[in-house]
């Protein structure tokens, strides 16, 4: 690990310190060691380059030590300091929830049904919920479930919807109970024949979620693009369509700015 800023500011600050006592005609001599911080290394002799002692600073010295004298071999070495920290422990994986659409987020028609799903993202792996008290629920607080009249498949962390469960529009959140605050809403659509208001779904190219190894490792999907087009319904006909492009960079996401097309933002 090369040396940071800080550890290079330390070094330097402890050499002025050392060189703003030379008022008697002596030599501030320095020799840096590689050895682990766990294992501190014995004290230098001699000119401070014997033991794996050596007078070169690279990207792998963990210890130094100094001494002052009027030549490198006279005097003696001070005891080695540990010239960078001990690497912390890894903390805590982030968690992040989300809801994931299966098959799209409109029925149009009243044709066919919708699925979502609960899920969690820890560590860079994506899973379904299937226990806890983090579930979907619709804008009543009733949970997603069959025996609260969604659709078979239903059990409060899949939810399948069809026609007759969504009028014109629904908006389902997941949260942590009853009484939790949102983490993930999605709307969902039913595109009528007749209906005069006008509804939008939105669809991904490559789904809602990039995830990174732990590591950090690679990015899943690779690419660093996602295509999502929005979609207008207006009496059970498209109307409108717009295309945003979102760019990954590193954990970075950005958009360009919203406009308006025909009317619609």
């Amino acid at each position: 690990m090369p040396l940071t800023e800080s550890d290079q500011i330390r070094i330097r600050q402890f050499i002025q310190k050392l060189e703003a006592g030379l008022l008697d005609g002596l030599t501030v001599f320095i020799t840096y060691h590689d050895s682990d911080l766990d294992s501190t290394p014995s004290n230098p002799t001699g000119d401070g380059t014997t033991g794996g002692w050596h007078t070169d600073s690279t990207e792998n010295v963990n210890w130094m030590s100094t001494k002052r004298a009027h030549h490198v071999t006279e005097g003696t070495w001070g005891n080695p300091m540990a010239i960078r920290g001990l690497t912390g422990e890894t903390g805590a994986a982030a968690v992040v929830y989300y809801i994931k659409p299966t098959d799209g987020t409109a029925i149009k028609n009243g044709e066919g049904t919708l699925t979502i799903e609960a899920h969690k993202i820890v560590g860079g792996s994506d899973s379904i919920l299937s226990a806890g008290t983090i579930k979907l629920y619709d804008p009543d607080n009733n949970e997603i479930t069959v025996g609260n009249g969604y659709a078979a498949g239903s059990d409060g962390y899949t939810g399948v919807f069809d026609a007759g469960d969504i009028e014109l529009s629904k908006v389902i959140t997941m949260k942590d109970g009853e009484g939790g605050s949102p983490l993930d809403t999605i709307t969902l659509v039913d595109i009528l024949d007749g209906s005069d208001a006008i509804v939008g779904s939105i669809e991904s190219d490559i789904g809602l979620v990039w995830l990174q190894a732990p590591g950090p490792g690679a990015w899943t999907p690779a690419g660093t693009e996602c295509t999502l087009t929005v979609k207008y319904y207006q009496g059970g006909a498209q109307i409108n369509t717009r295309t945003v492009v979102i760019t990954r960079d590193d954990a970075t996401l950005t958009a360009p700015e919203p406009d308006t097309v025909d009317g619609i933002t």
